[in-house]
């Protein structure tokens, strides 16, 4: 596997964060890392990483200090699926908090990790998820 590997610095604590991104063929893995904390690793297929990529693109996009009532009732936003590496569910959740974003990635058999990251730190995270998203797109078996 290849990947990516990212550092941005979780608002309310002030600790960092790493973000590794990994590509097998067909394939995303993330591995969500707070510094004195737990860890949580998911494995996505191509689709799943597509559409957390357009929900984090879609949250950040959003005016956080004027939301009209029909814009903050999109929020929190969710997207749910099956890990690939041993099937437990997984809940990638984006709230919006102010100018920042708040990340929670659940898993039924490990629990939560949870960090709110400025804007500008989620479109690194967009862009690191987008081309490890492209390198597994283009190594998957046609």
């Amino acid at each position: 596997m290849h990947g990516i590997s990212l550092e941005l610095i979780d608002l309310d604590s002030g600790i960092p964060v790493r973000v590794y991104l990994r590509y097998a063929p067909g394939s995303v893995l993330f591995a969500f890392v707070p510094e004195h904390s737990g860890d949580i690793e998911v494995a996505l297929d191509v689709e799943d990483c597509k559409t957390i990529v357009a929900l984090l693109e879609e949250a950040s996009k959003s005016e956080a200090n004027y939301l009209p009532a029909p814009d903050r009732a999109r929020f929190p936003l969710a997207h749910r699926f099956k890990n690939l590496d041993g099937g437990e569910e997984v809940a990638f959740v984006i709230s919006r908090k102010d100018s920042s974003l708040e990340i929670t990635v659940e898993r039924s058999d490990e629990g939560e990790v949870g960090f709110t990251i400025s804007v500008e730190d989620a479109k690194s995270l967009i862009d690191a998820m987008t081309s490890t998203l492209m390198l597994a797109s283009a190594s998957a078996p046609q």
